[in-house]
């Protein structure tokens, strides 16, 4: 292999990793609701298939599978759960962050604090996607 061929599968792989990352992210915030929802008001899959138009075992899916969710299905368990879904969006490098709003504003102390953050989280990245590269190498050999 050459060096550019590792270099795109590189980059595919950790384009990969990002998108399950934040669909993990996504999915994470719908079922800390459904949990709250459920330990105040025993709202159940069932529940939320019924209110969703849809089965249960879709629902169930949409969870404990992968789910590639439209916004659409998004903005629709968002309406059924009573949420209001804030979209932000921080840049790797700068720690500024975007809003439909525009760029929000930060203290100086919040963007130290934030570049120090995401210093180790860029570590704990960079690691993570490491072991990933390596299974998909190992798959591969």
């Amino acid at each position: 292999m050459t060096m550019k061929t590792d270099i795109r599968k590189q980059k595919k792989i950790e384009r990969e990793f990002n998108r399950e990352m934040l669909r993990s992210s996504i999915v994470s915030v719908f079922l800390t609701a459904l949990k709250e929802k459920k330990d105040r008001d025993s709202y159940s899959f069932a529940d939320l298939a019924r209110d969703m138009k849809t089965s249960k075992s879709v629902v169930s899916r949409w969870f404990y599978g992968t789910p590639n969710w439209t916004l659409n299905t998004v903005s629709d368990l968002c309406e059924v759960l009573g949420l209001e879904l804030e979209v932000k969006a921080k840049d790797r490098s700068t720690g500024e962050i975007y809003t439909d709003h525009g760029l929000e504003k930060q203290t100086q102390d919040v963007g130290n604090r934030y570049n120090a953050s995401y210093r180790r989280m860029a570590v704990n990245r960079r690691a993570s996607l490491q072991k990933v590269t390596t299974f998909h190498e190992d798959r591969v050999a």
